[in-house]
């Protein structure tokens, strides 16, 4: 969610932790009518392991994913999704951690 910020792809660590997940959560690809879906074989933990990875690689292929951001305010580091038409959004609250960033900025200058 960070690499988001700045438009970089999926780092390499993720990706090749998603596949480990995947692995051992027991993903599996089905195709039907309306195209391939992604599941898994487990219960629990596991198979919500599993689930999670089906939805981020769904995220990755149709392009939500790079709107699933990390707040840039790293006391905070929420995630959120960004809503914004242009996708720069970069905090999880305007109203809090955006305000103070802003806040923080315009002390310094007048420092």
């Amino acid at each position: 969610m960070r690499a988001n910020h700045d438009g970089l792809p999926l780092p390499a660590p993720a990706a090749e932790a998603l596949t480990d997940a995947a692995q051992w959560s027991g993903v599996v690809v089905a195709f039907a009518e309306h195209g391939i879906v992604l599941d898994t074989t487990q219960e629990g933990l596991v198979g919500a392991v599993g689930r999670v990875v089906a939805a981020t690689a769904h995220a990755l292929t149709d392009g939500s994913w790079t709107r699933l951001k990390a707040c840039a305010n790293d006391e905070c580091q929420w995630a959120f999704y960004d809503h914004s038409r242009s996708r720069t959004g970069r905090w999880c609250s305007m109203g809090l951690c955006g305000n103070r960033a802003k806040q923080n900025r315009w002390r310094e200058k007048q420092e």
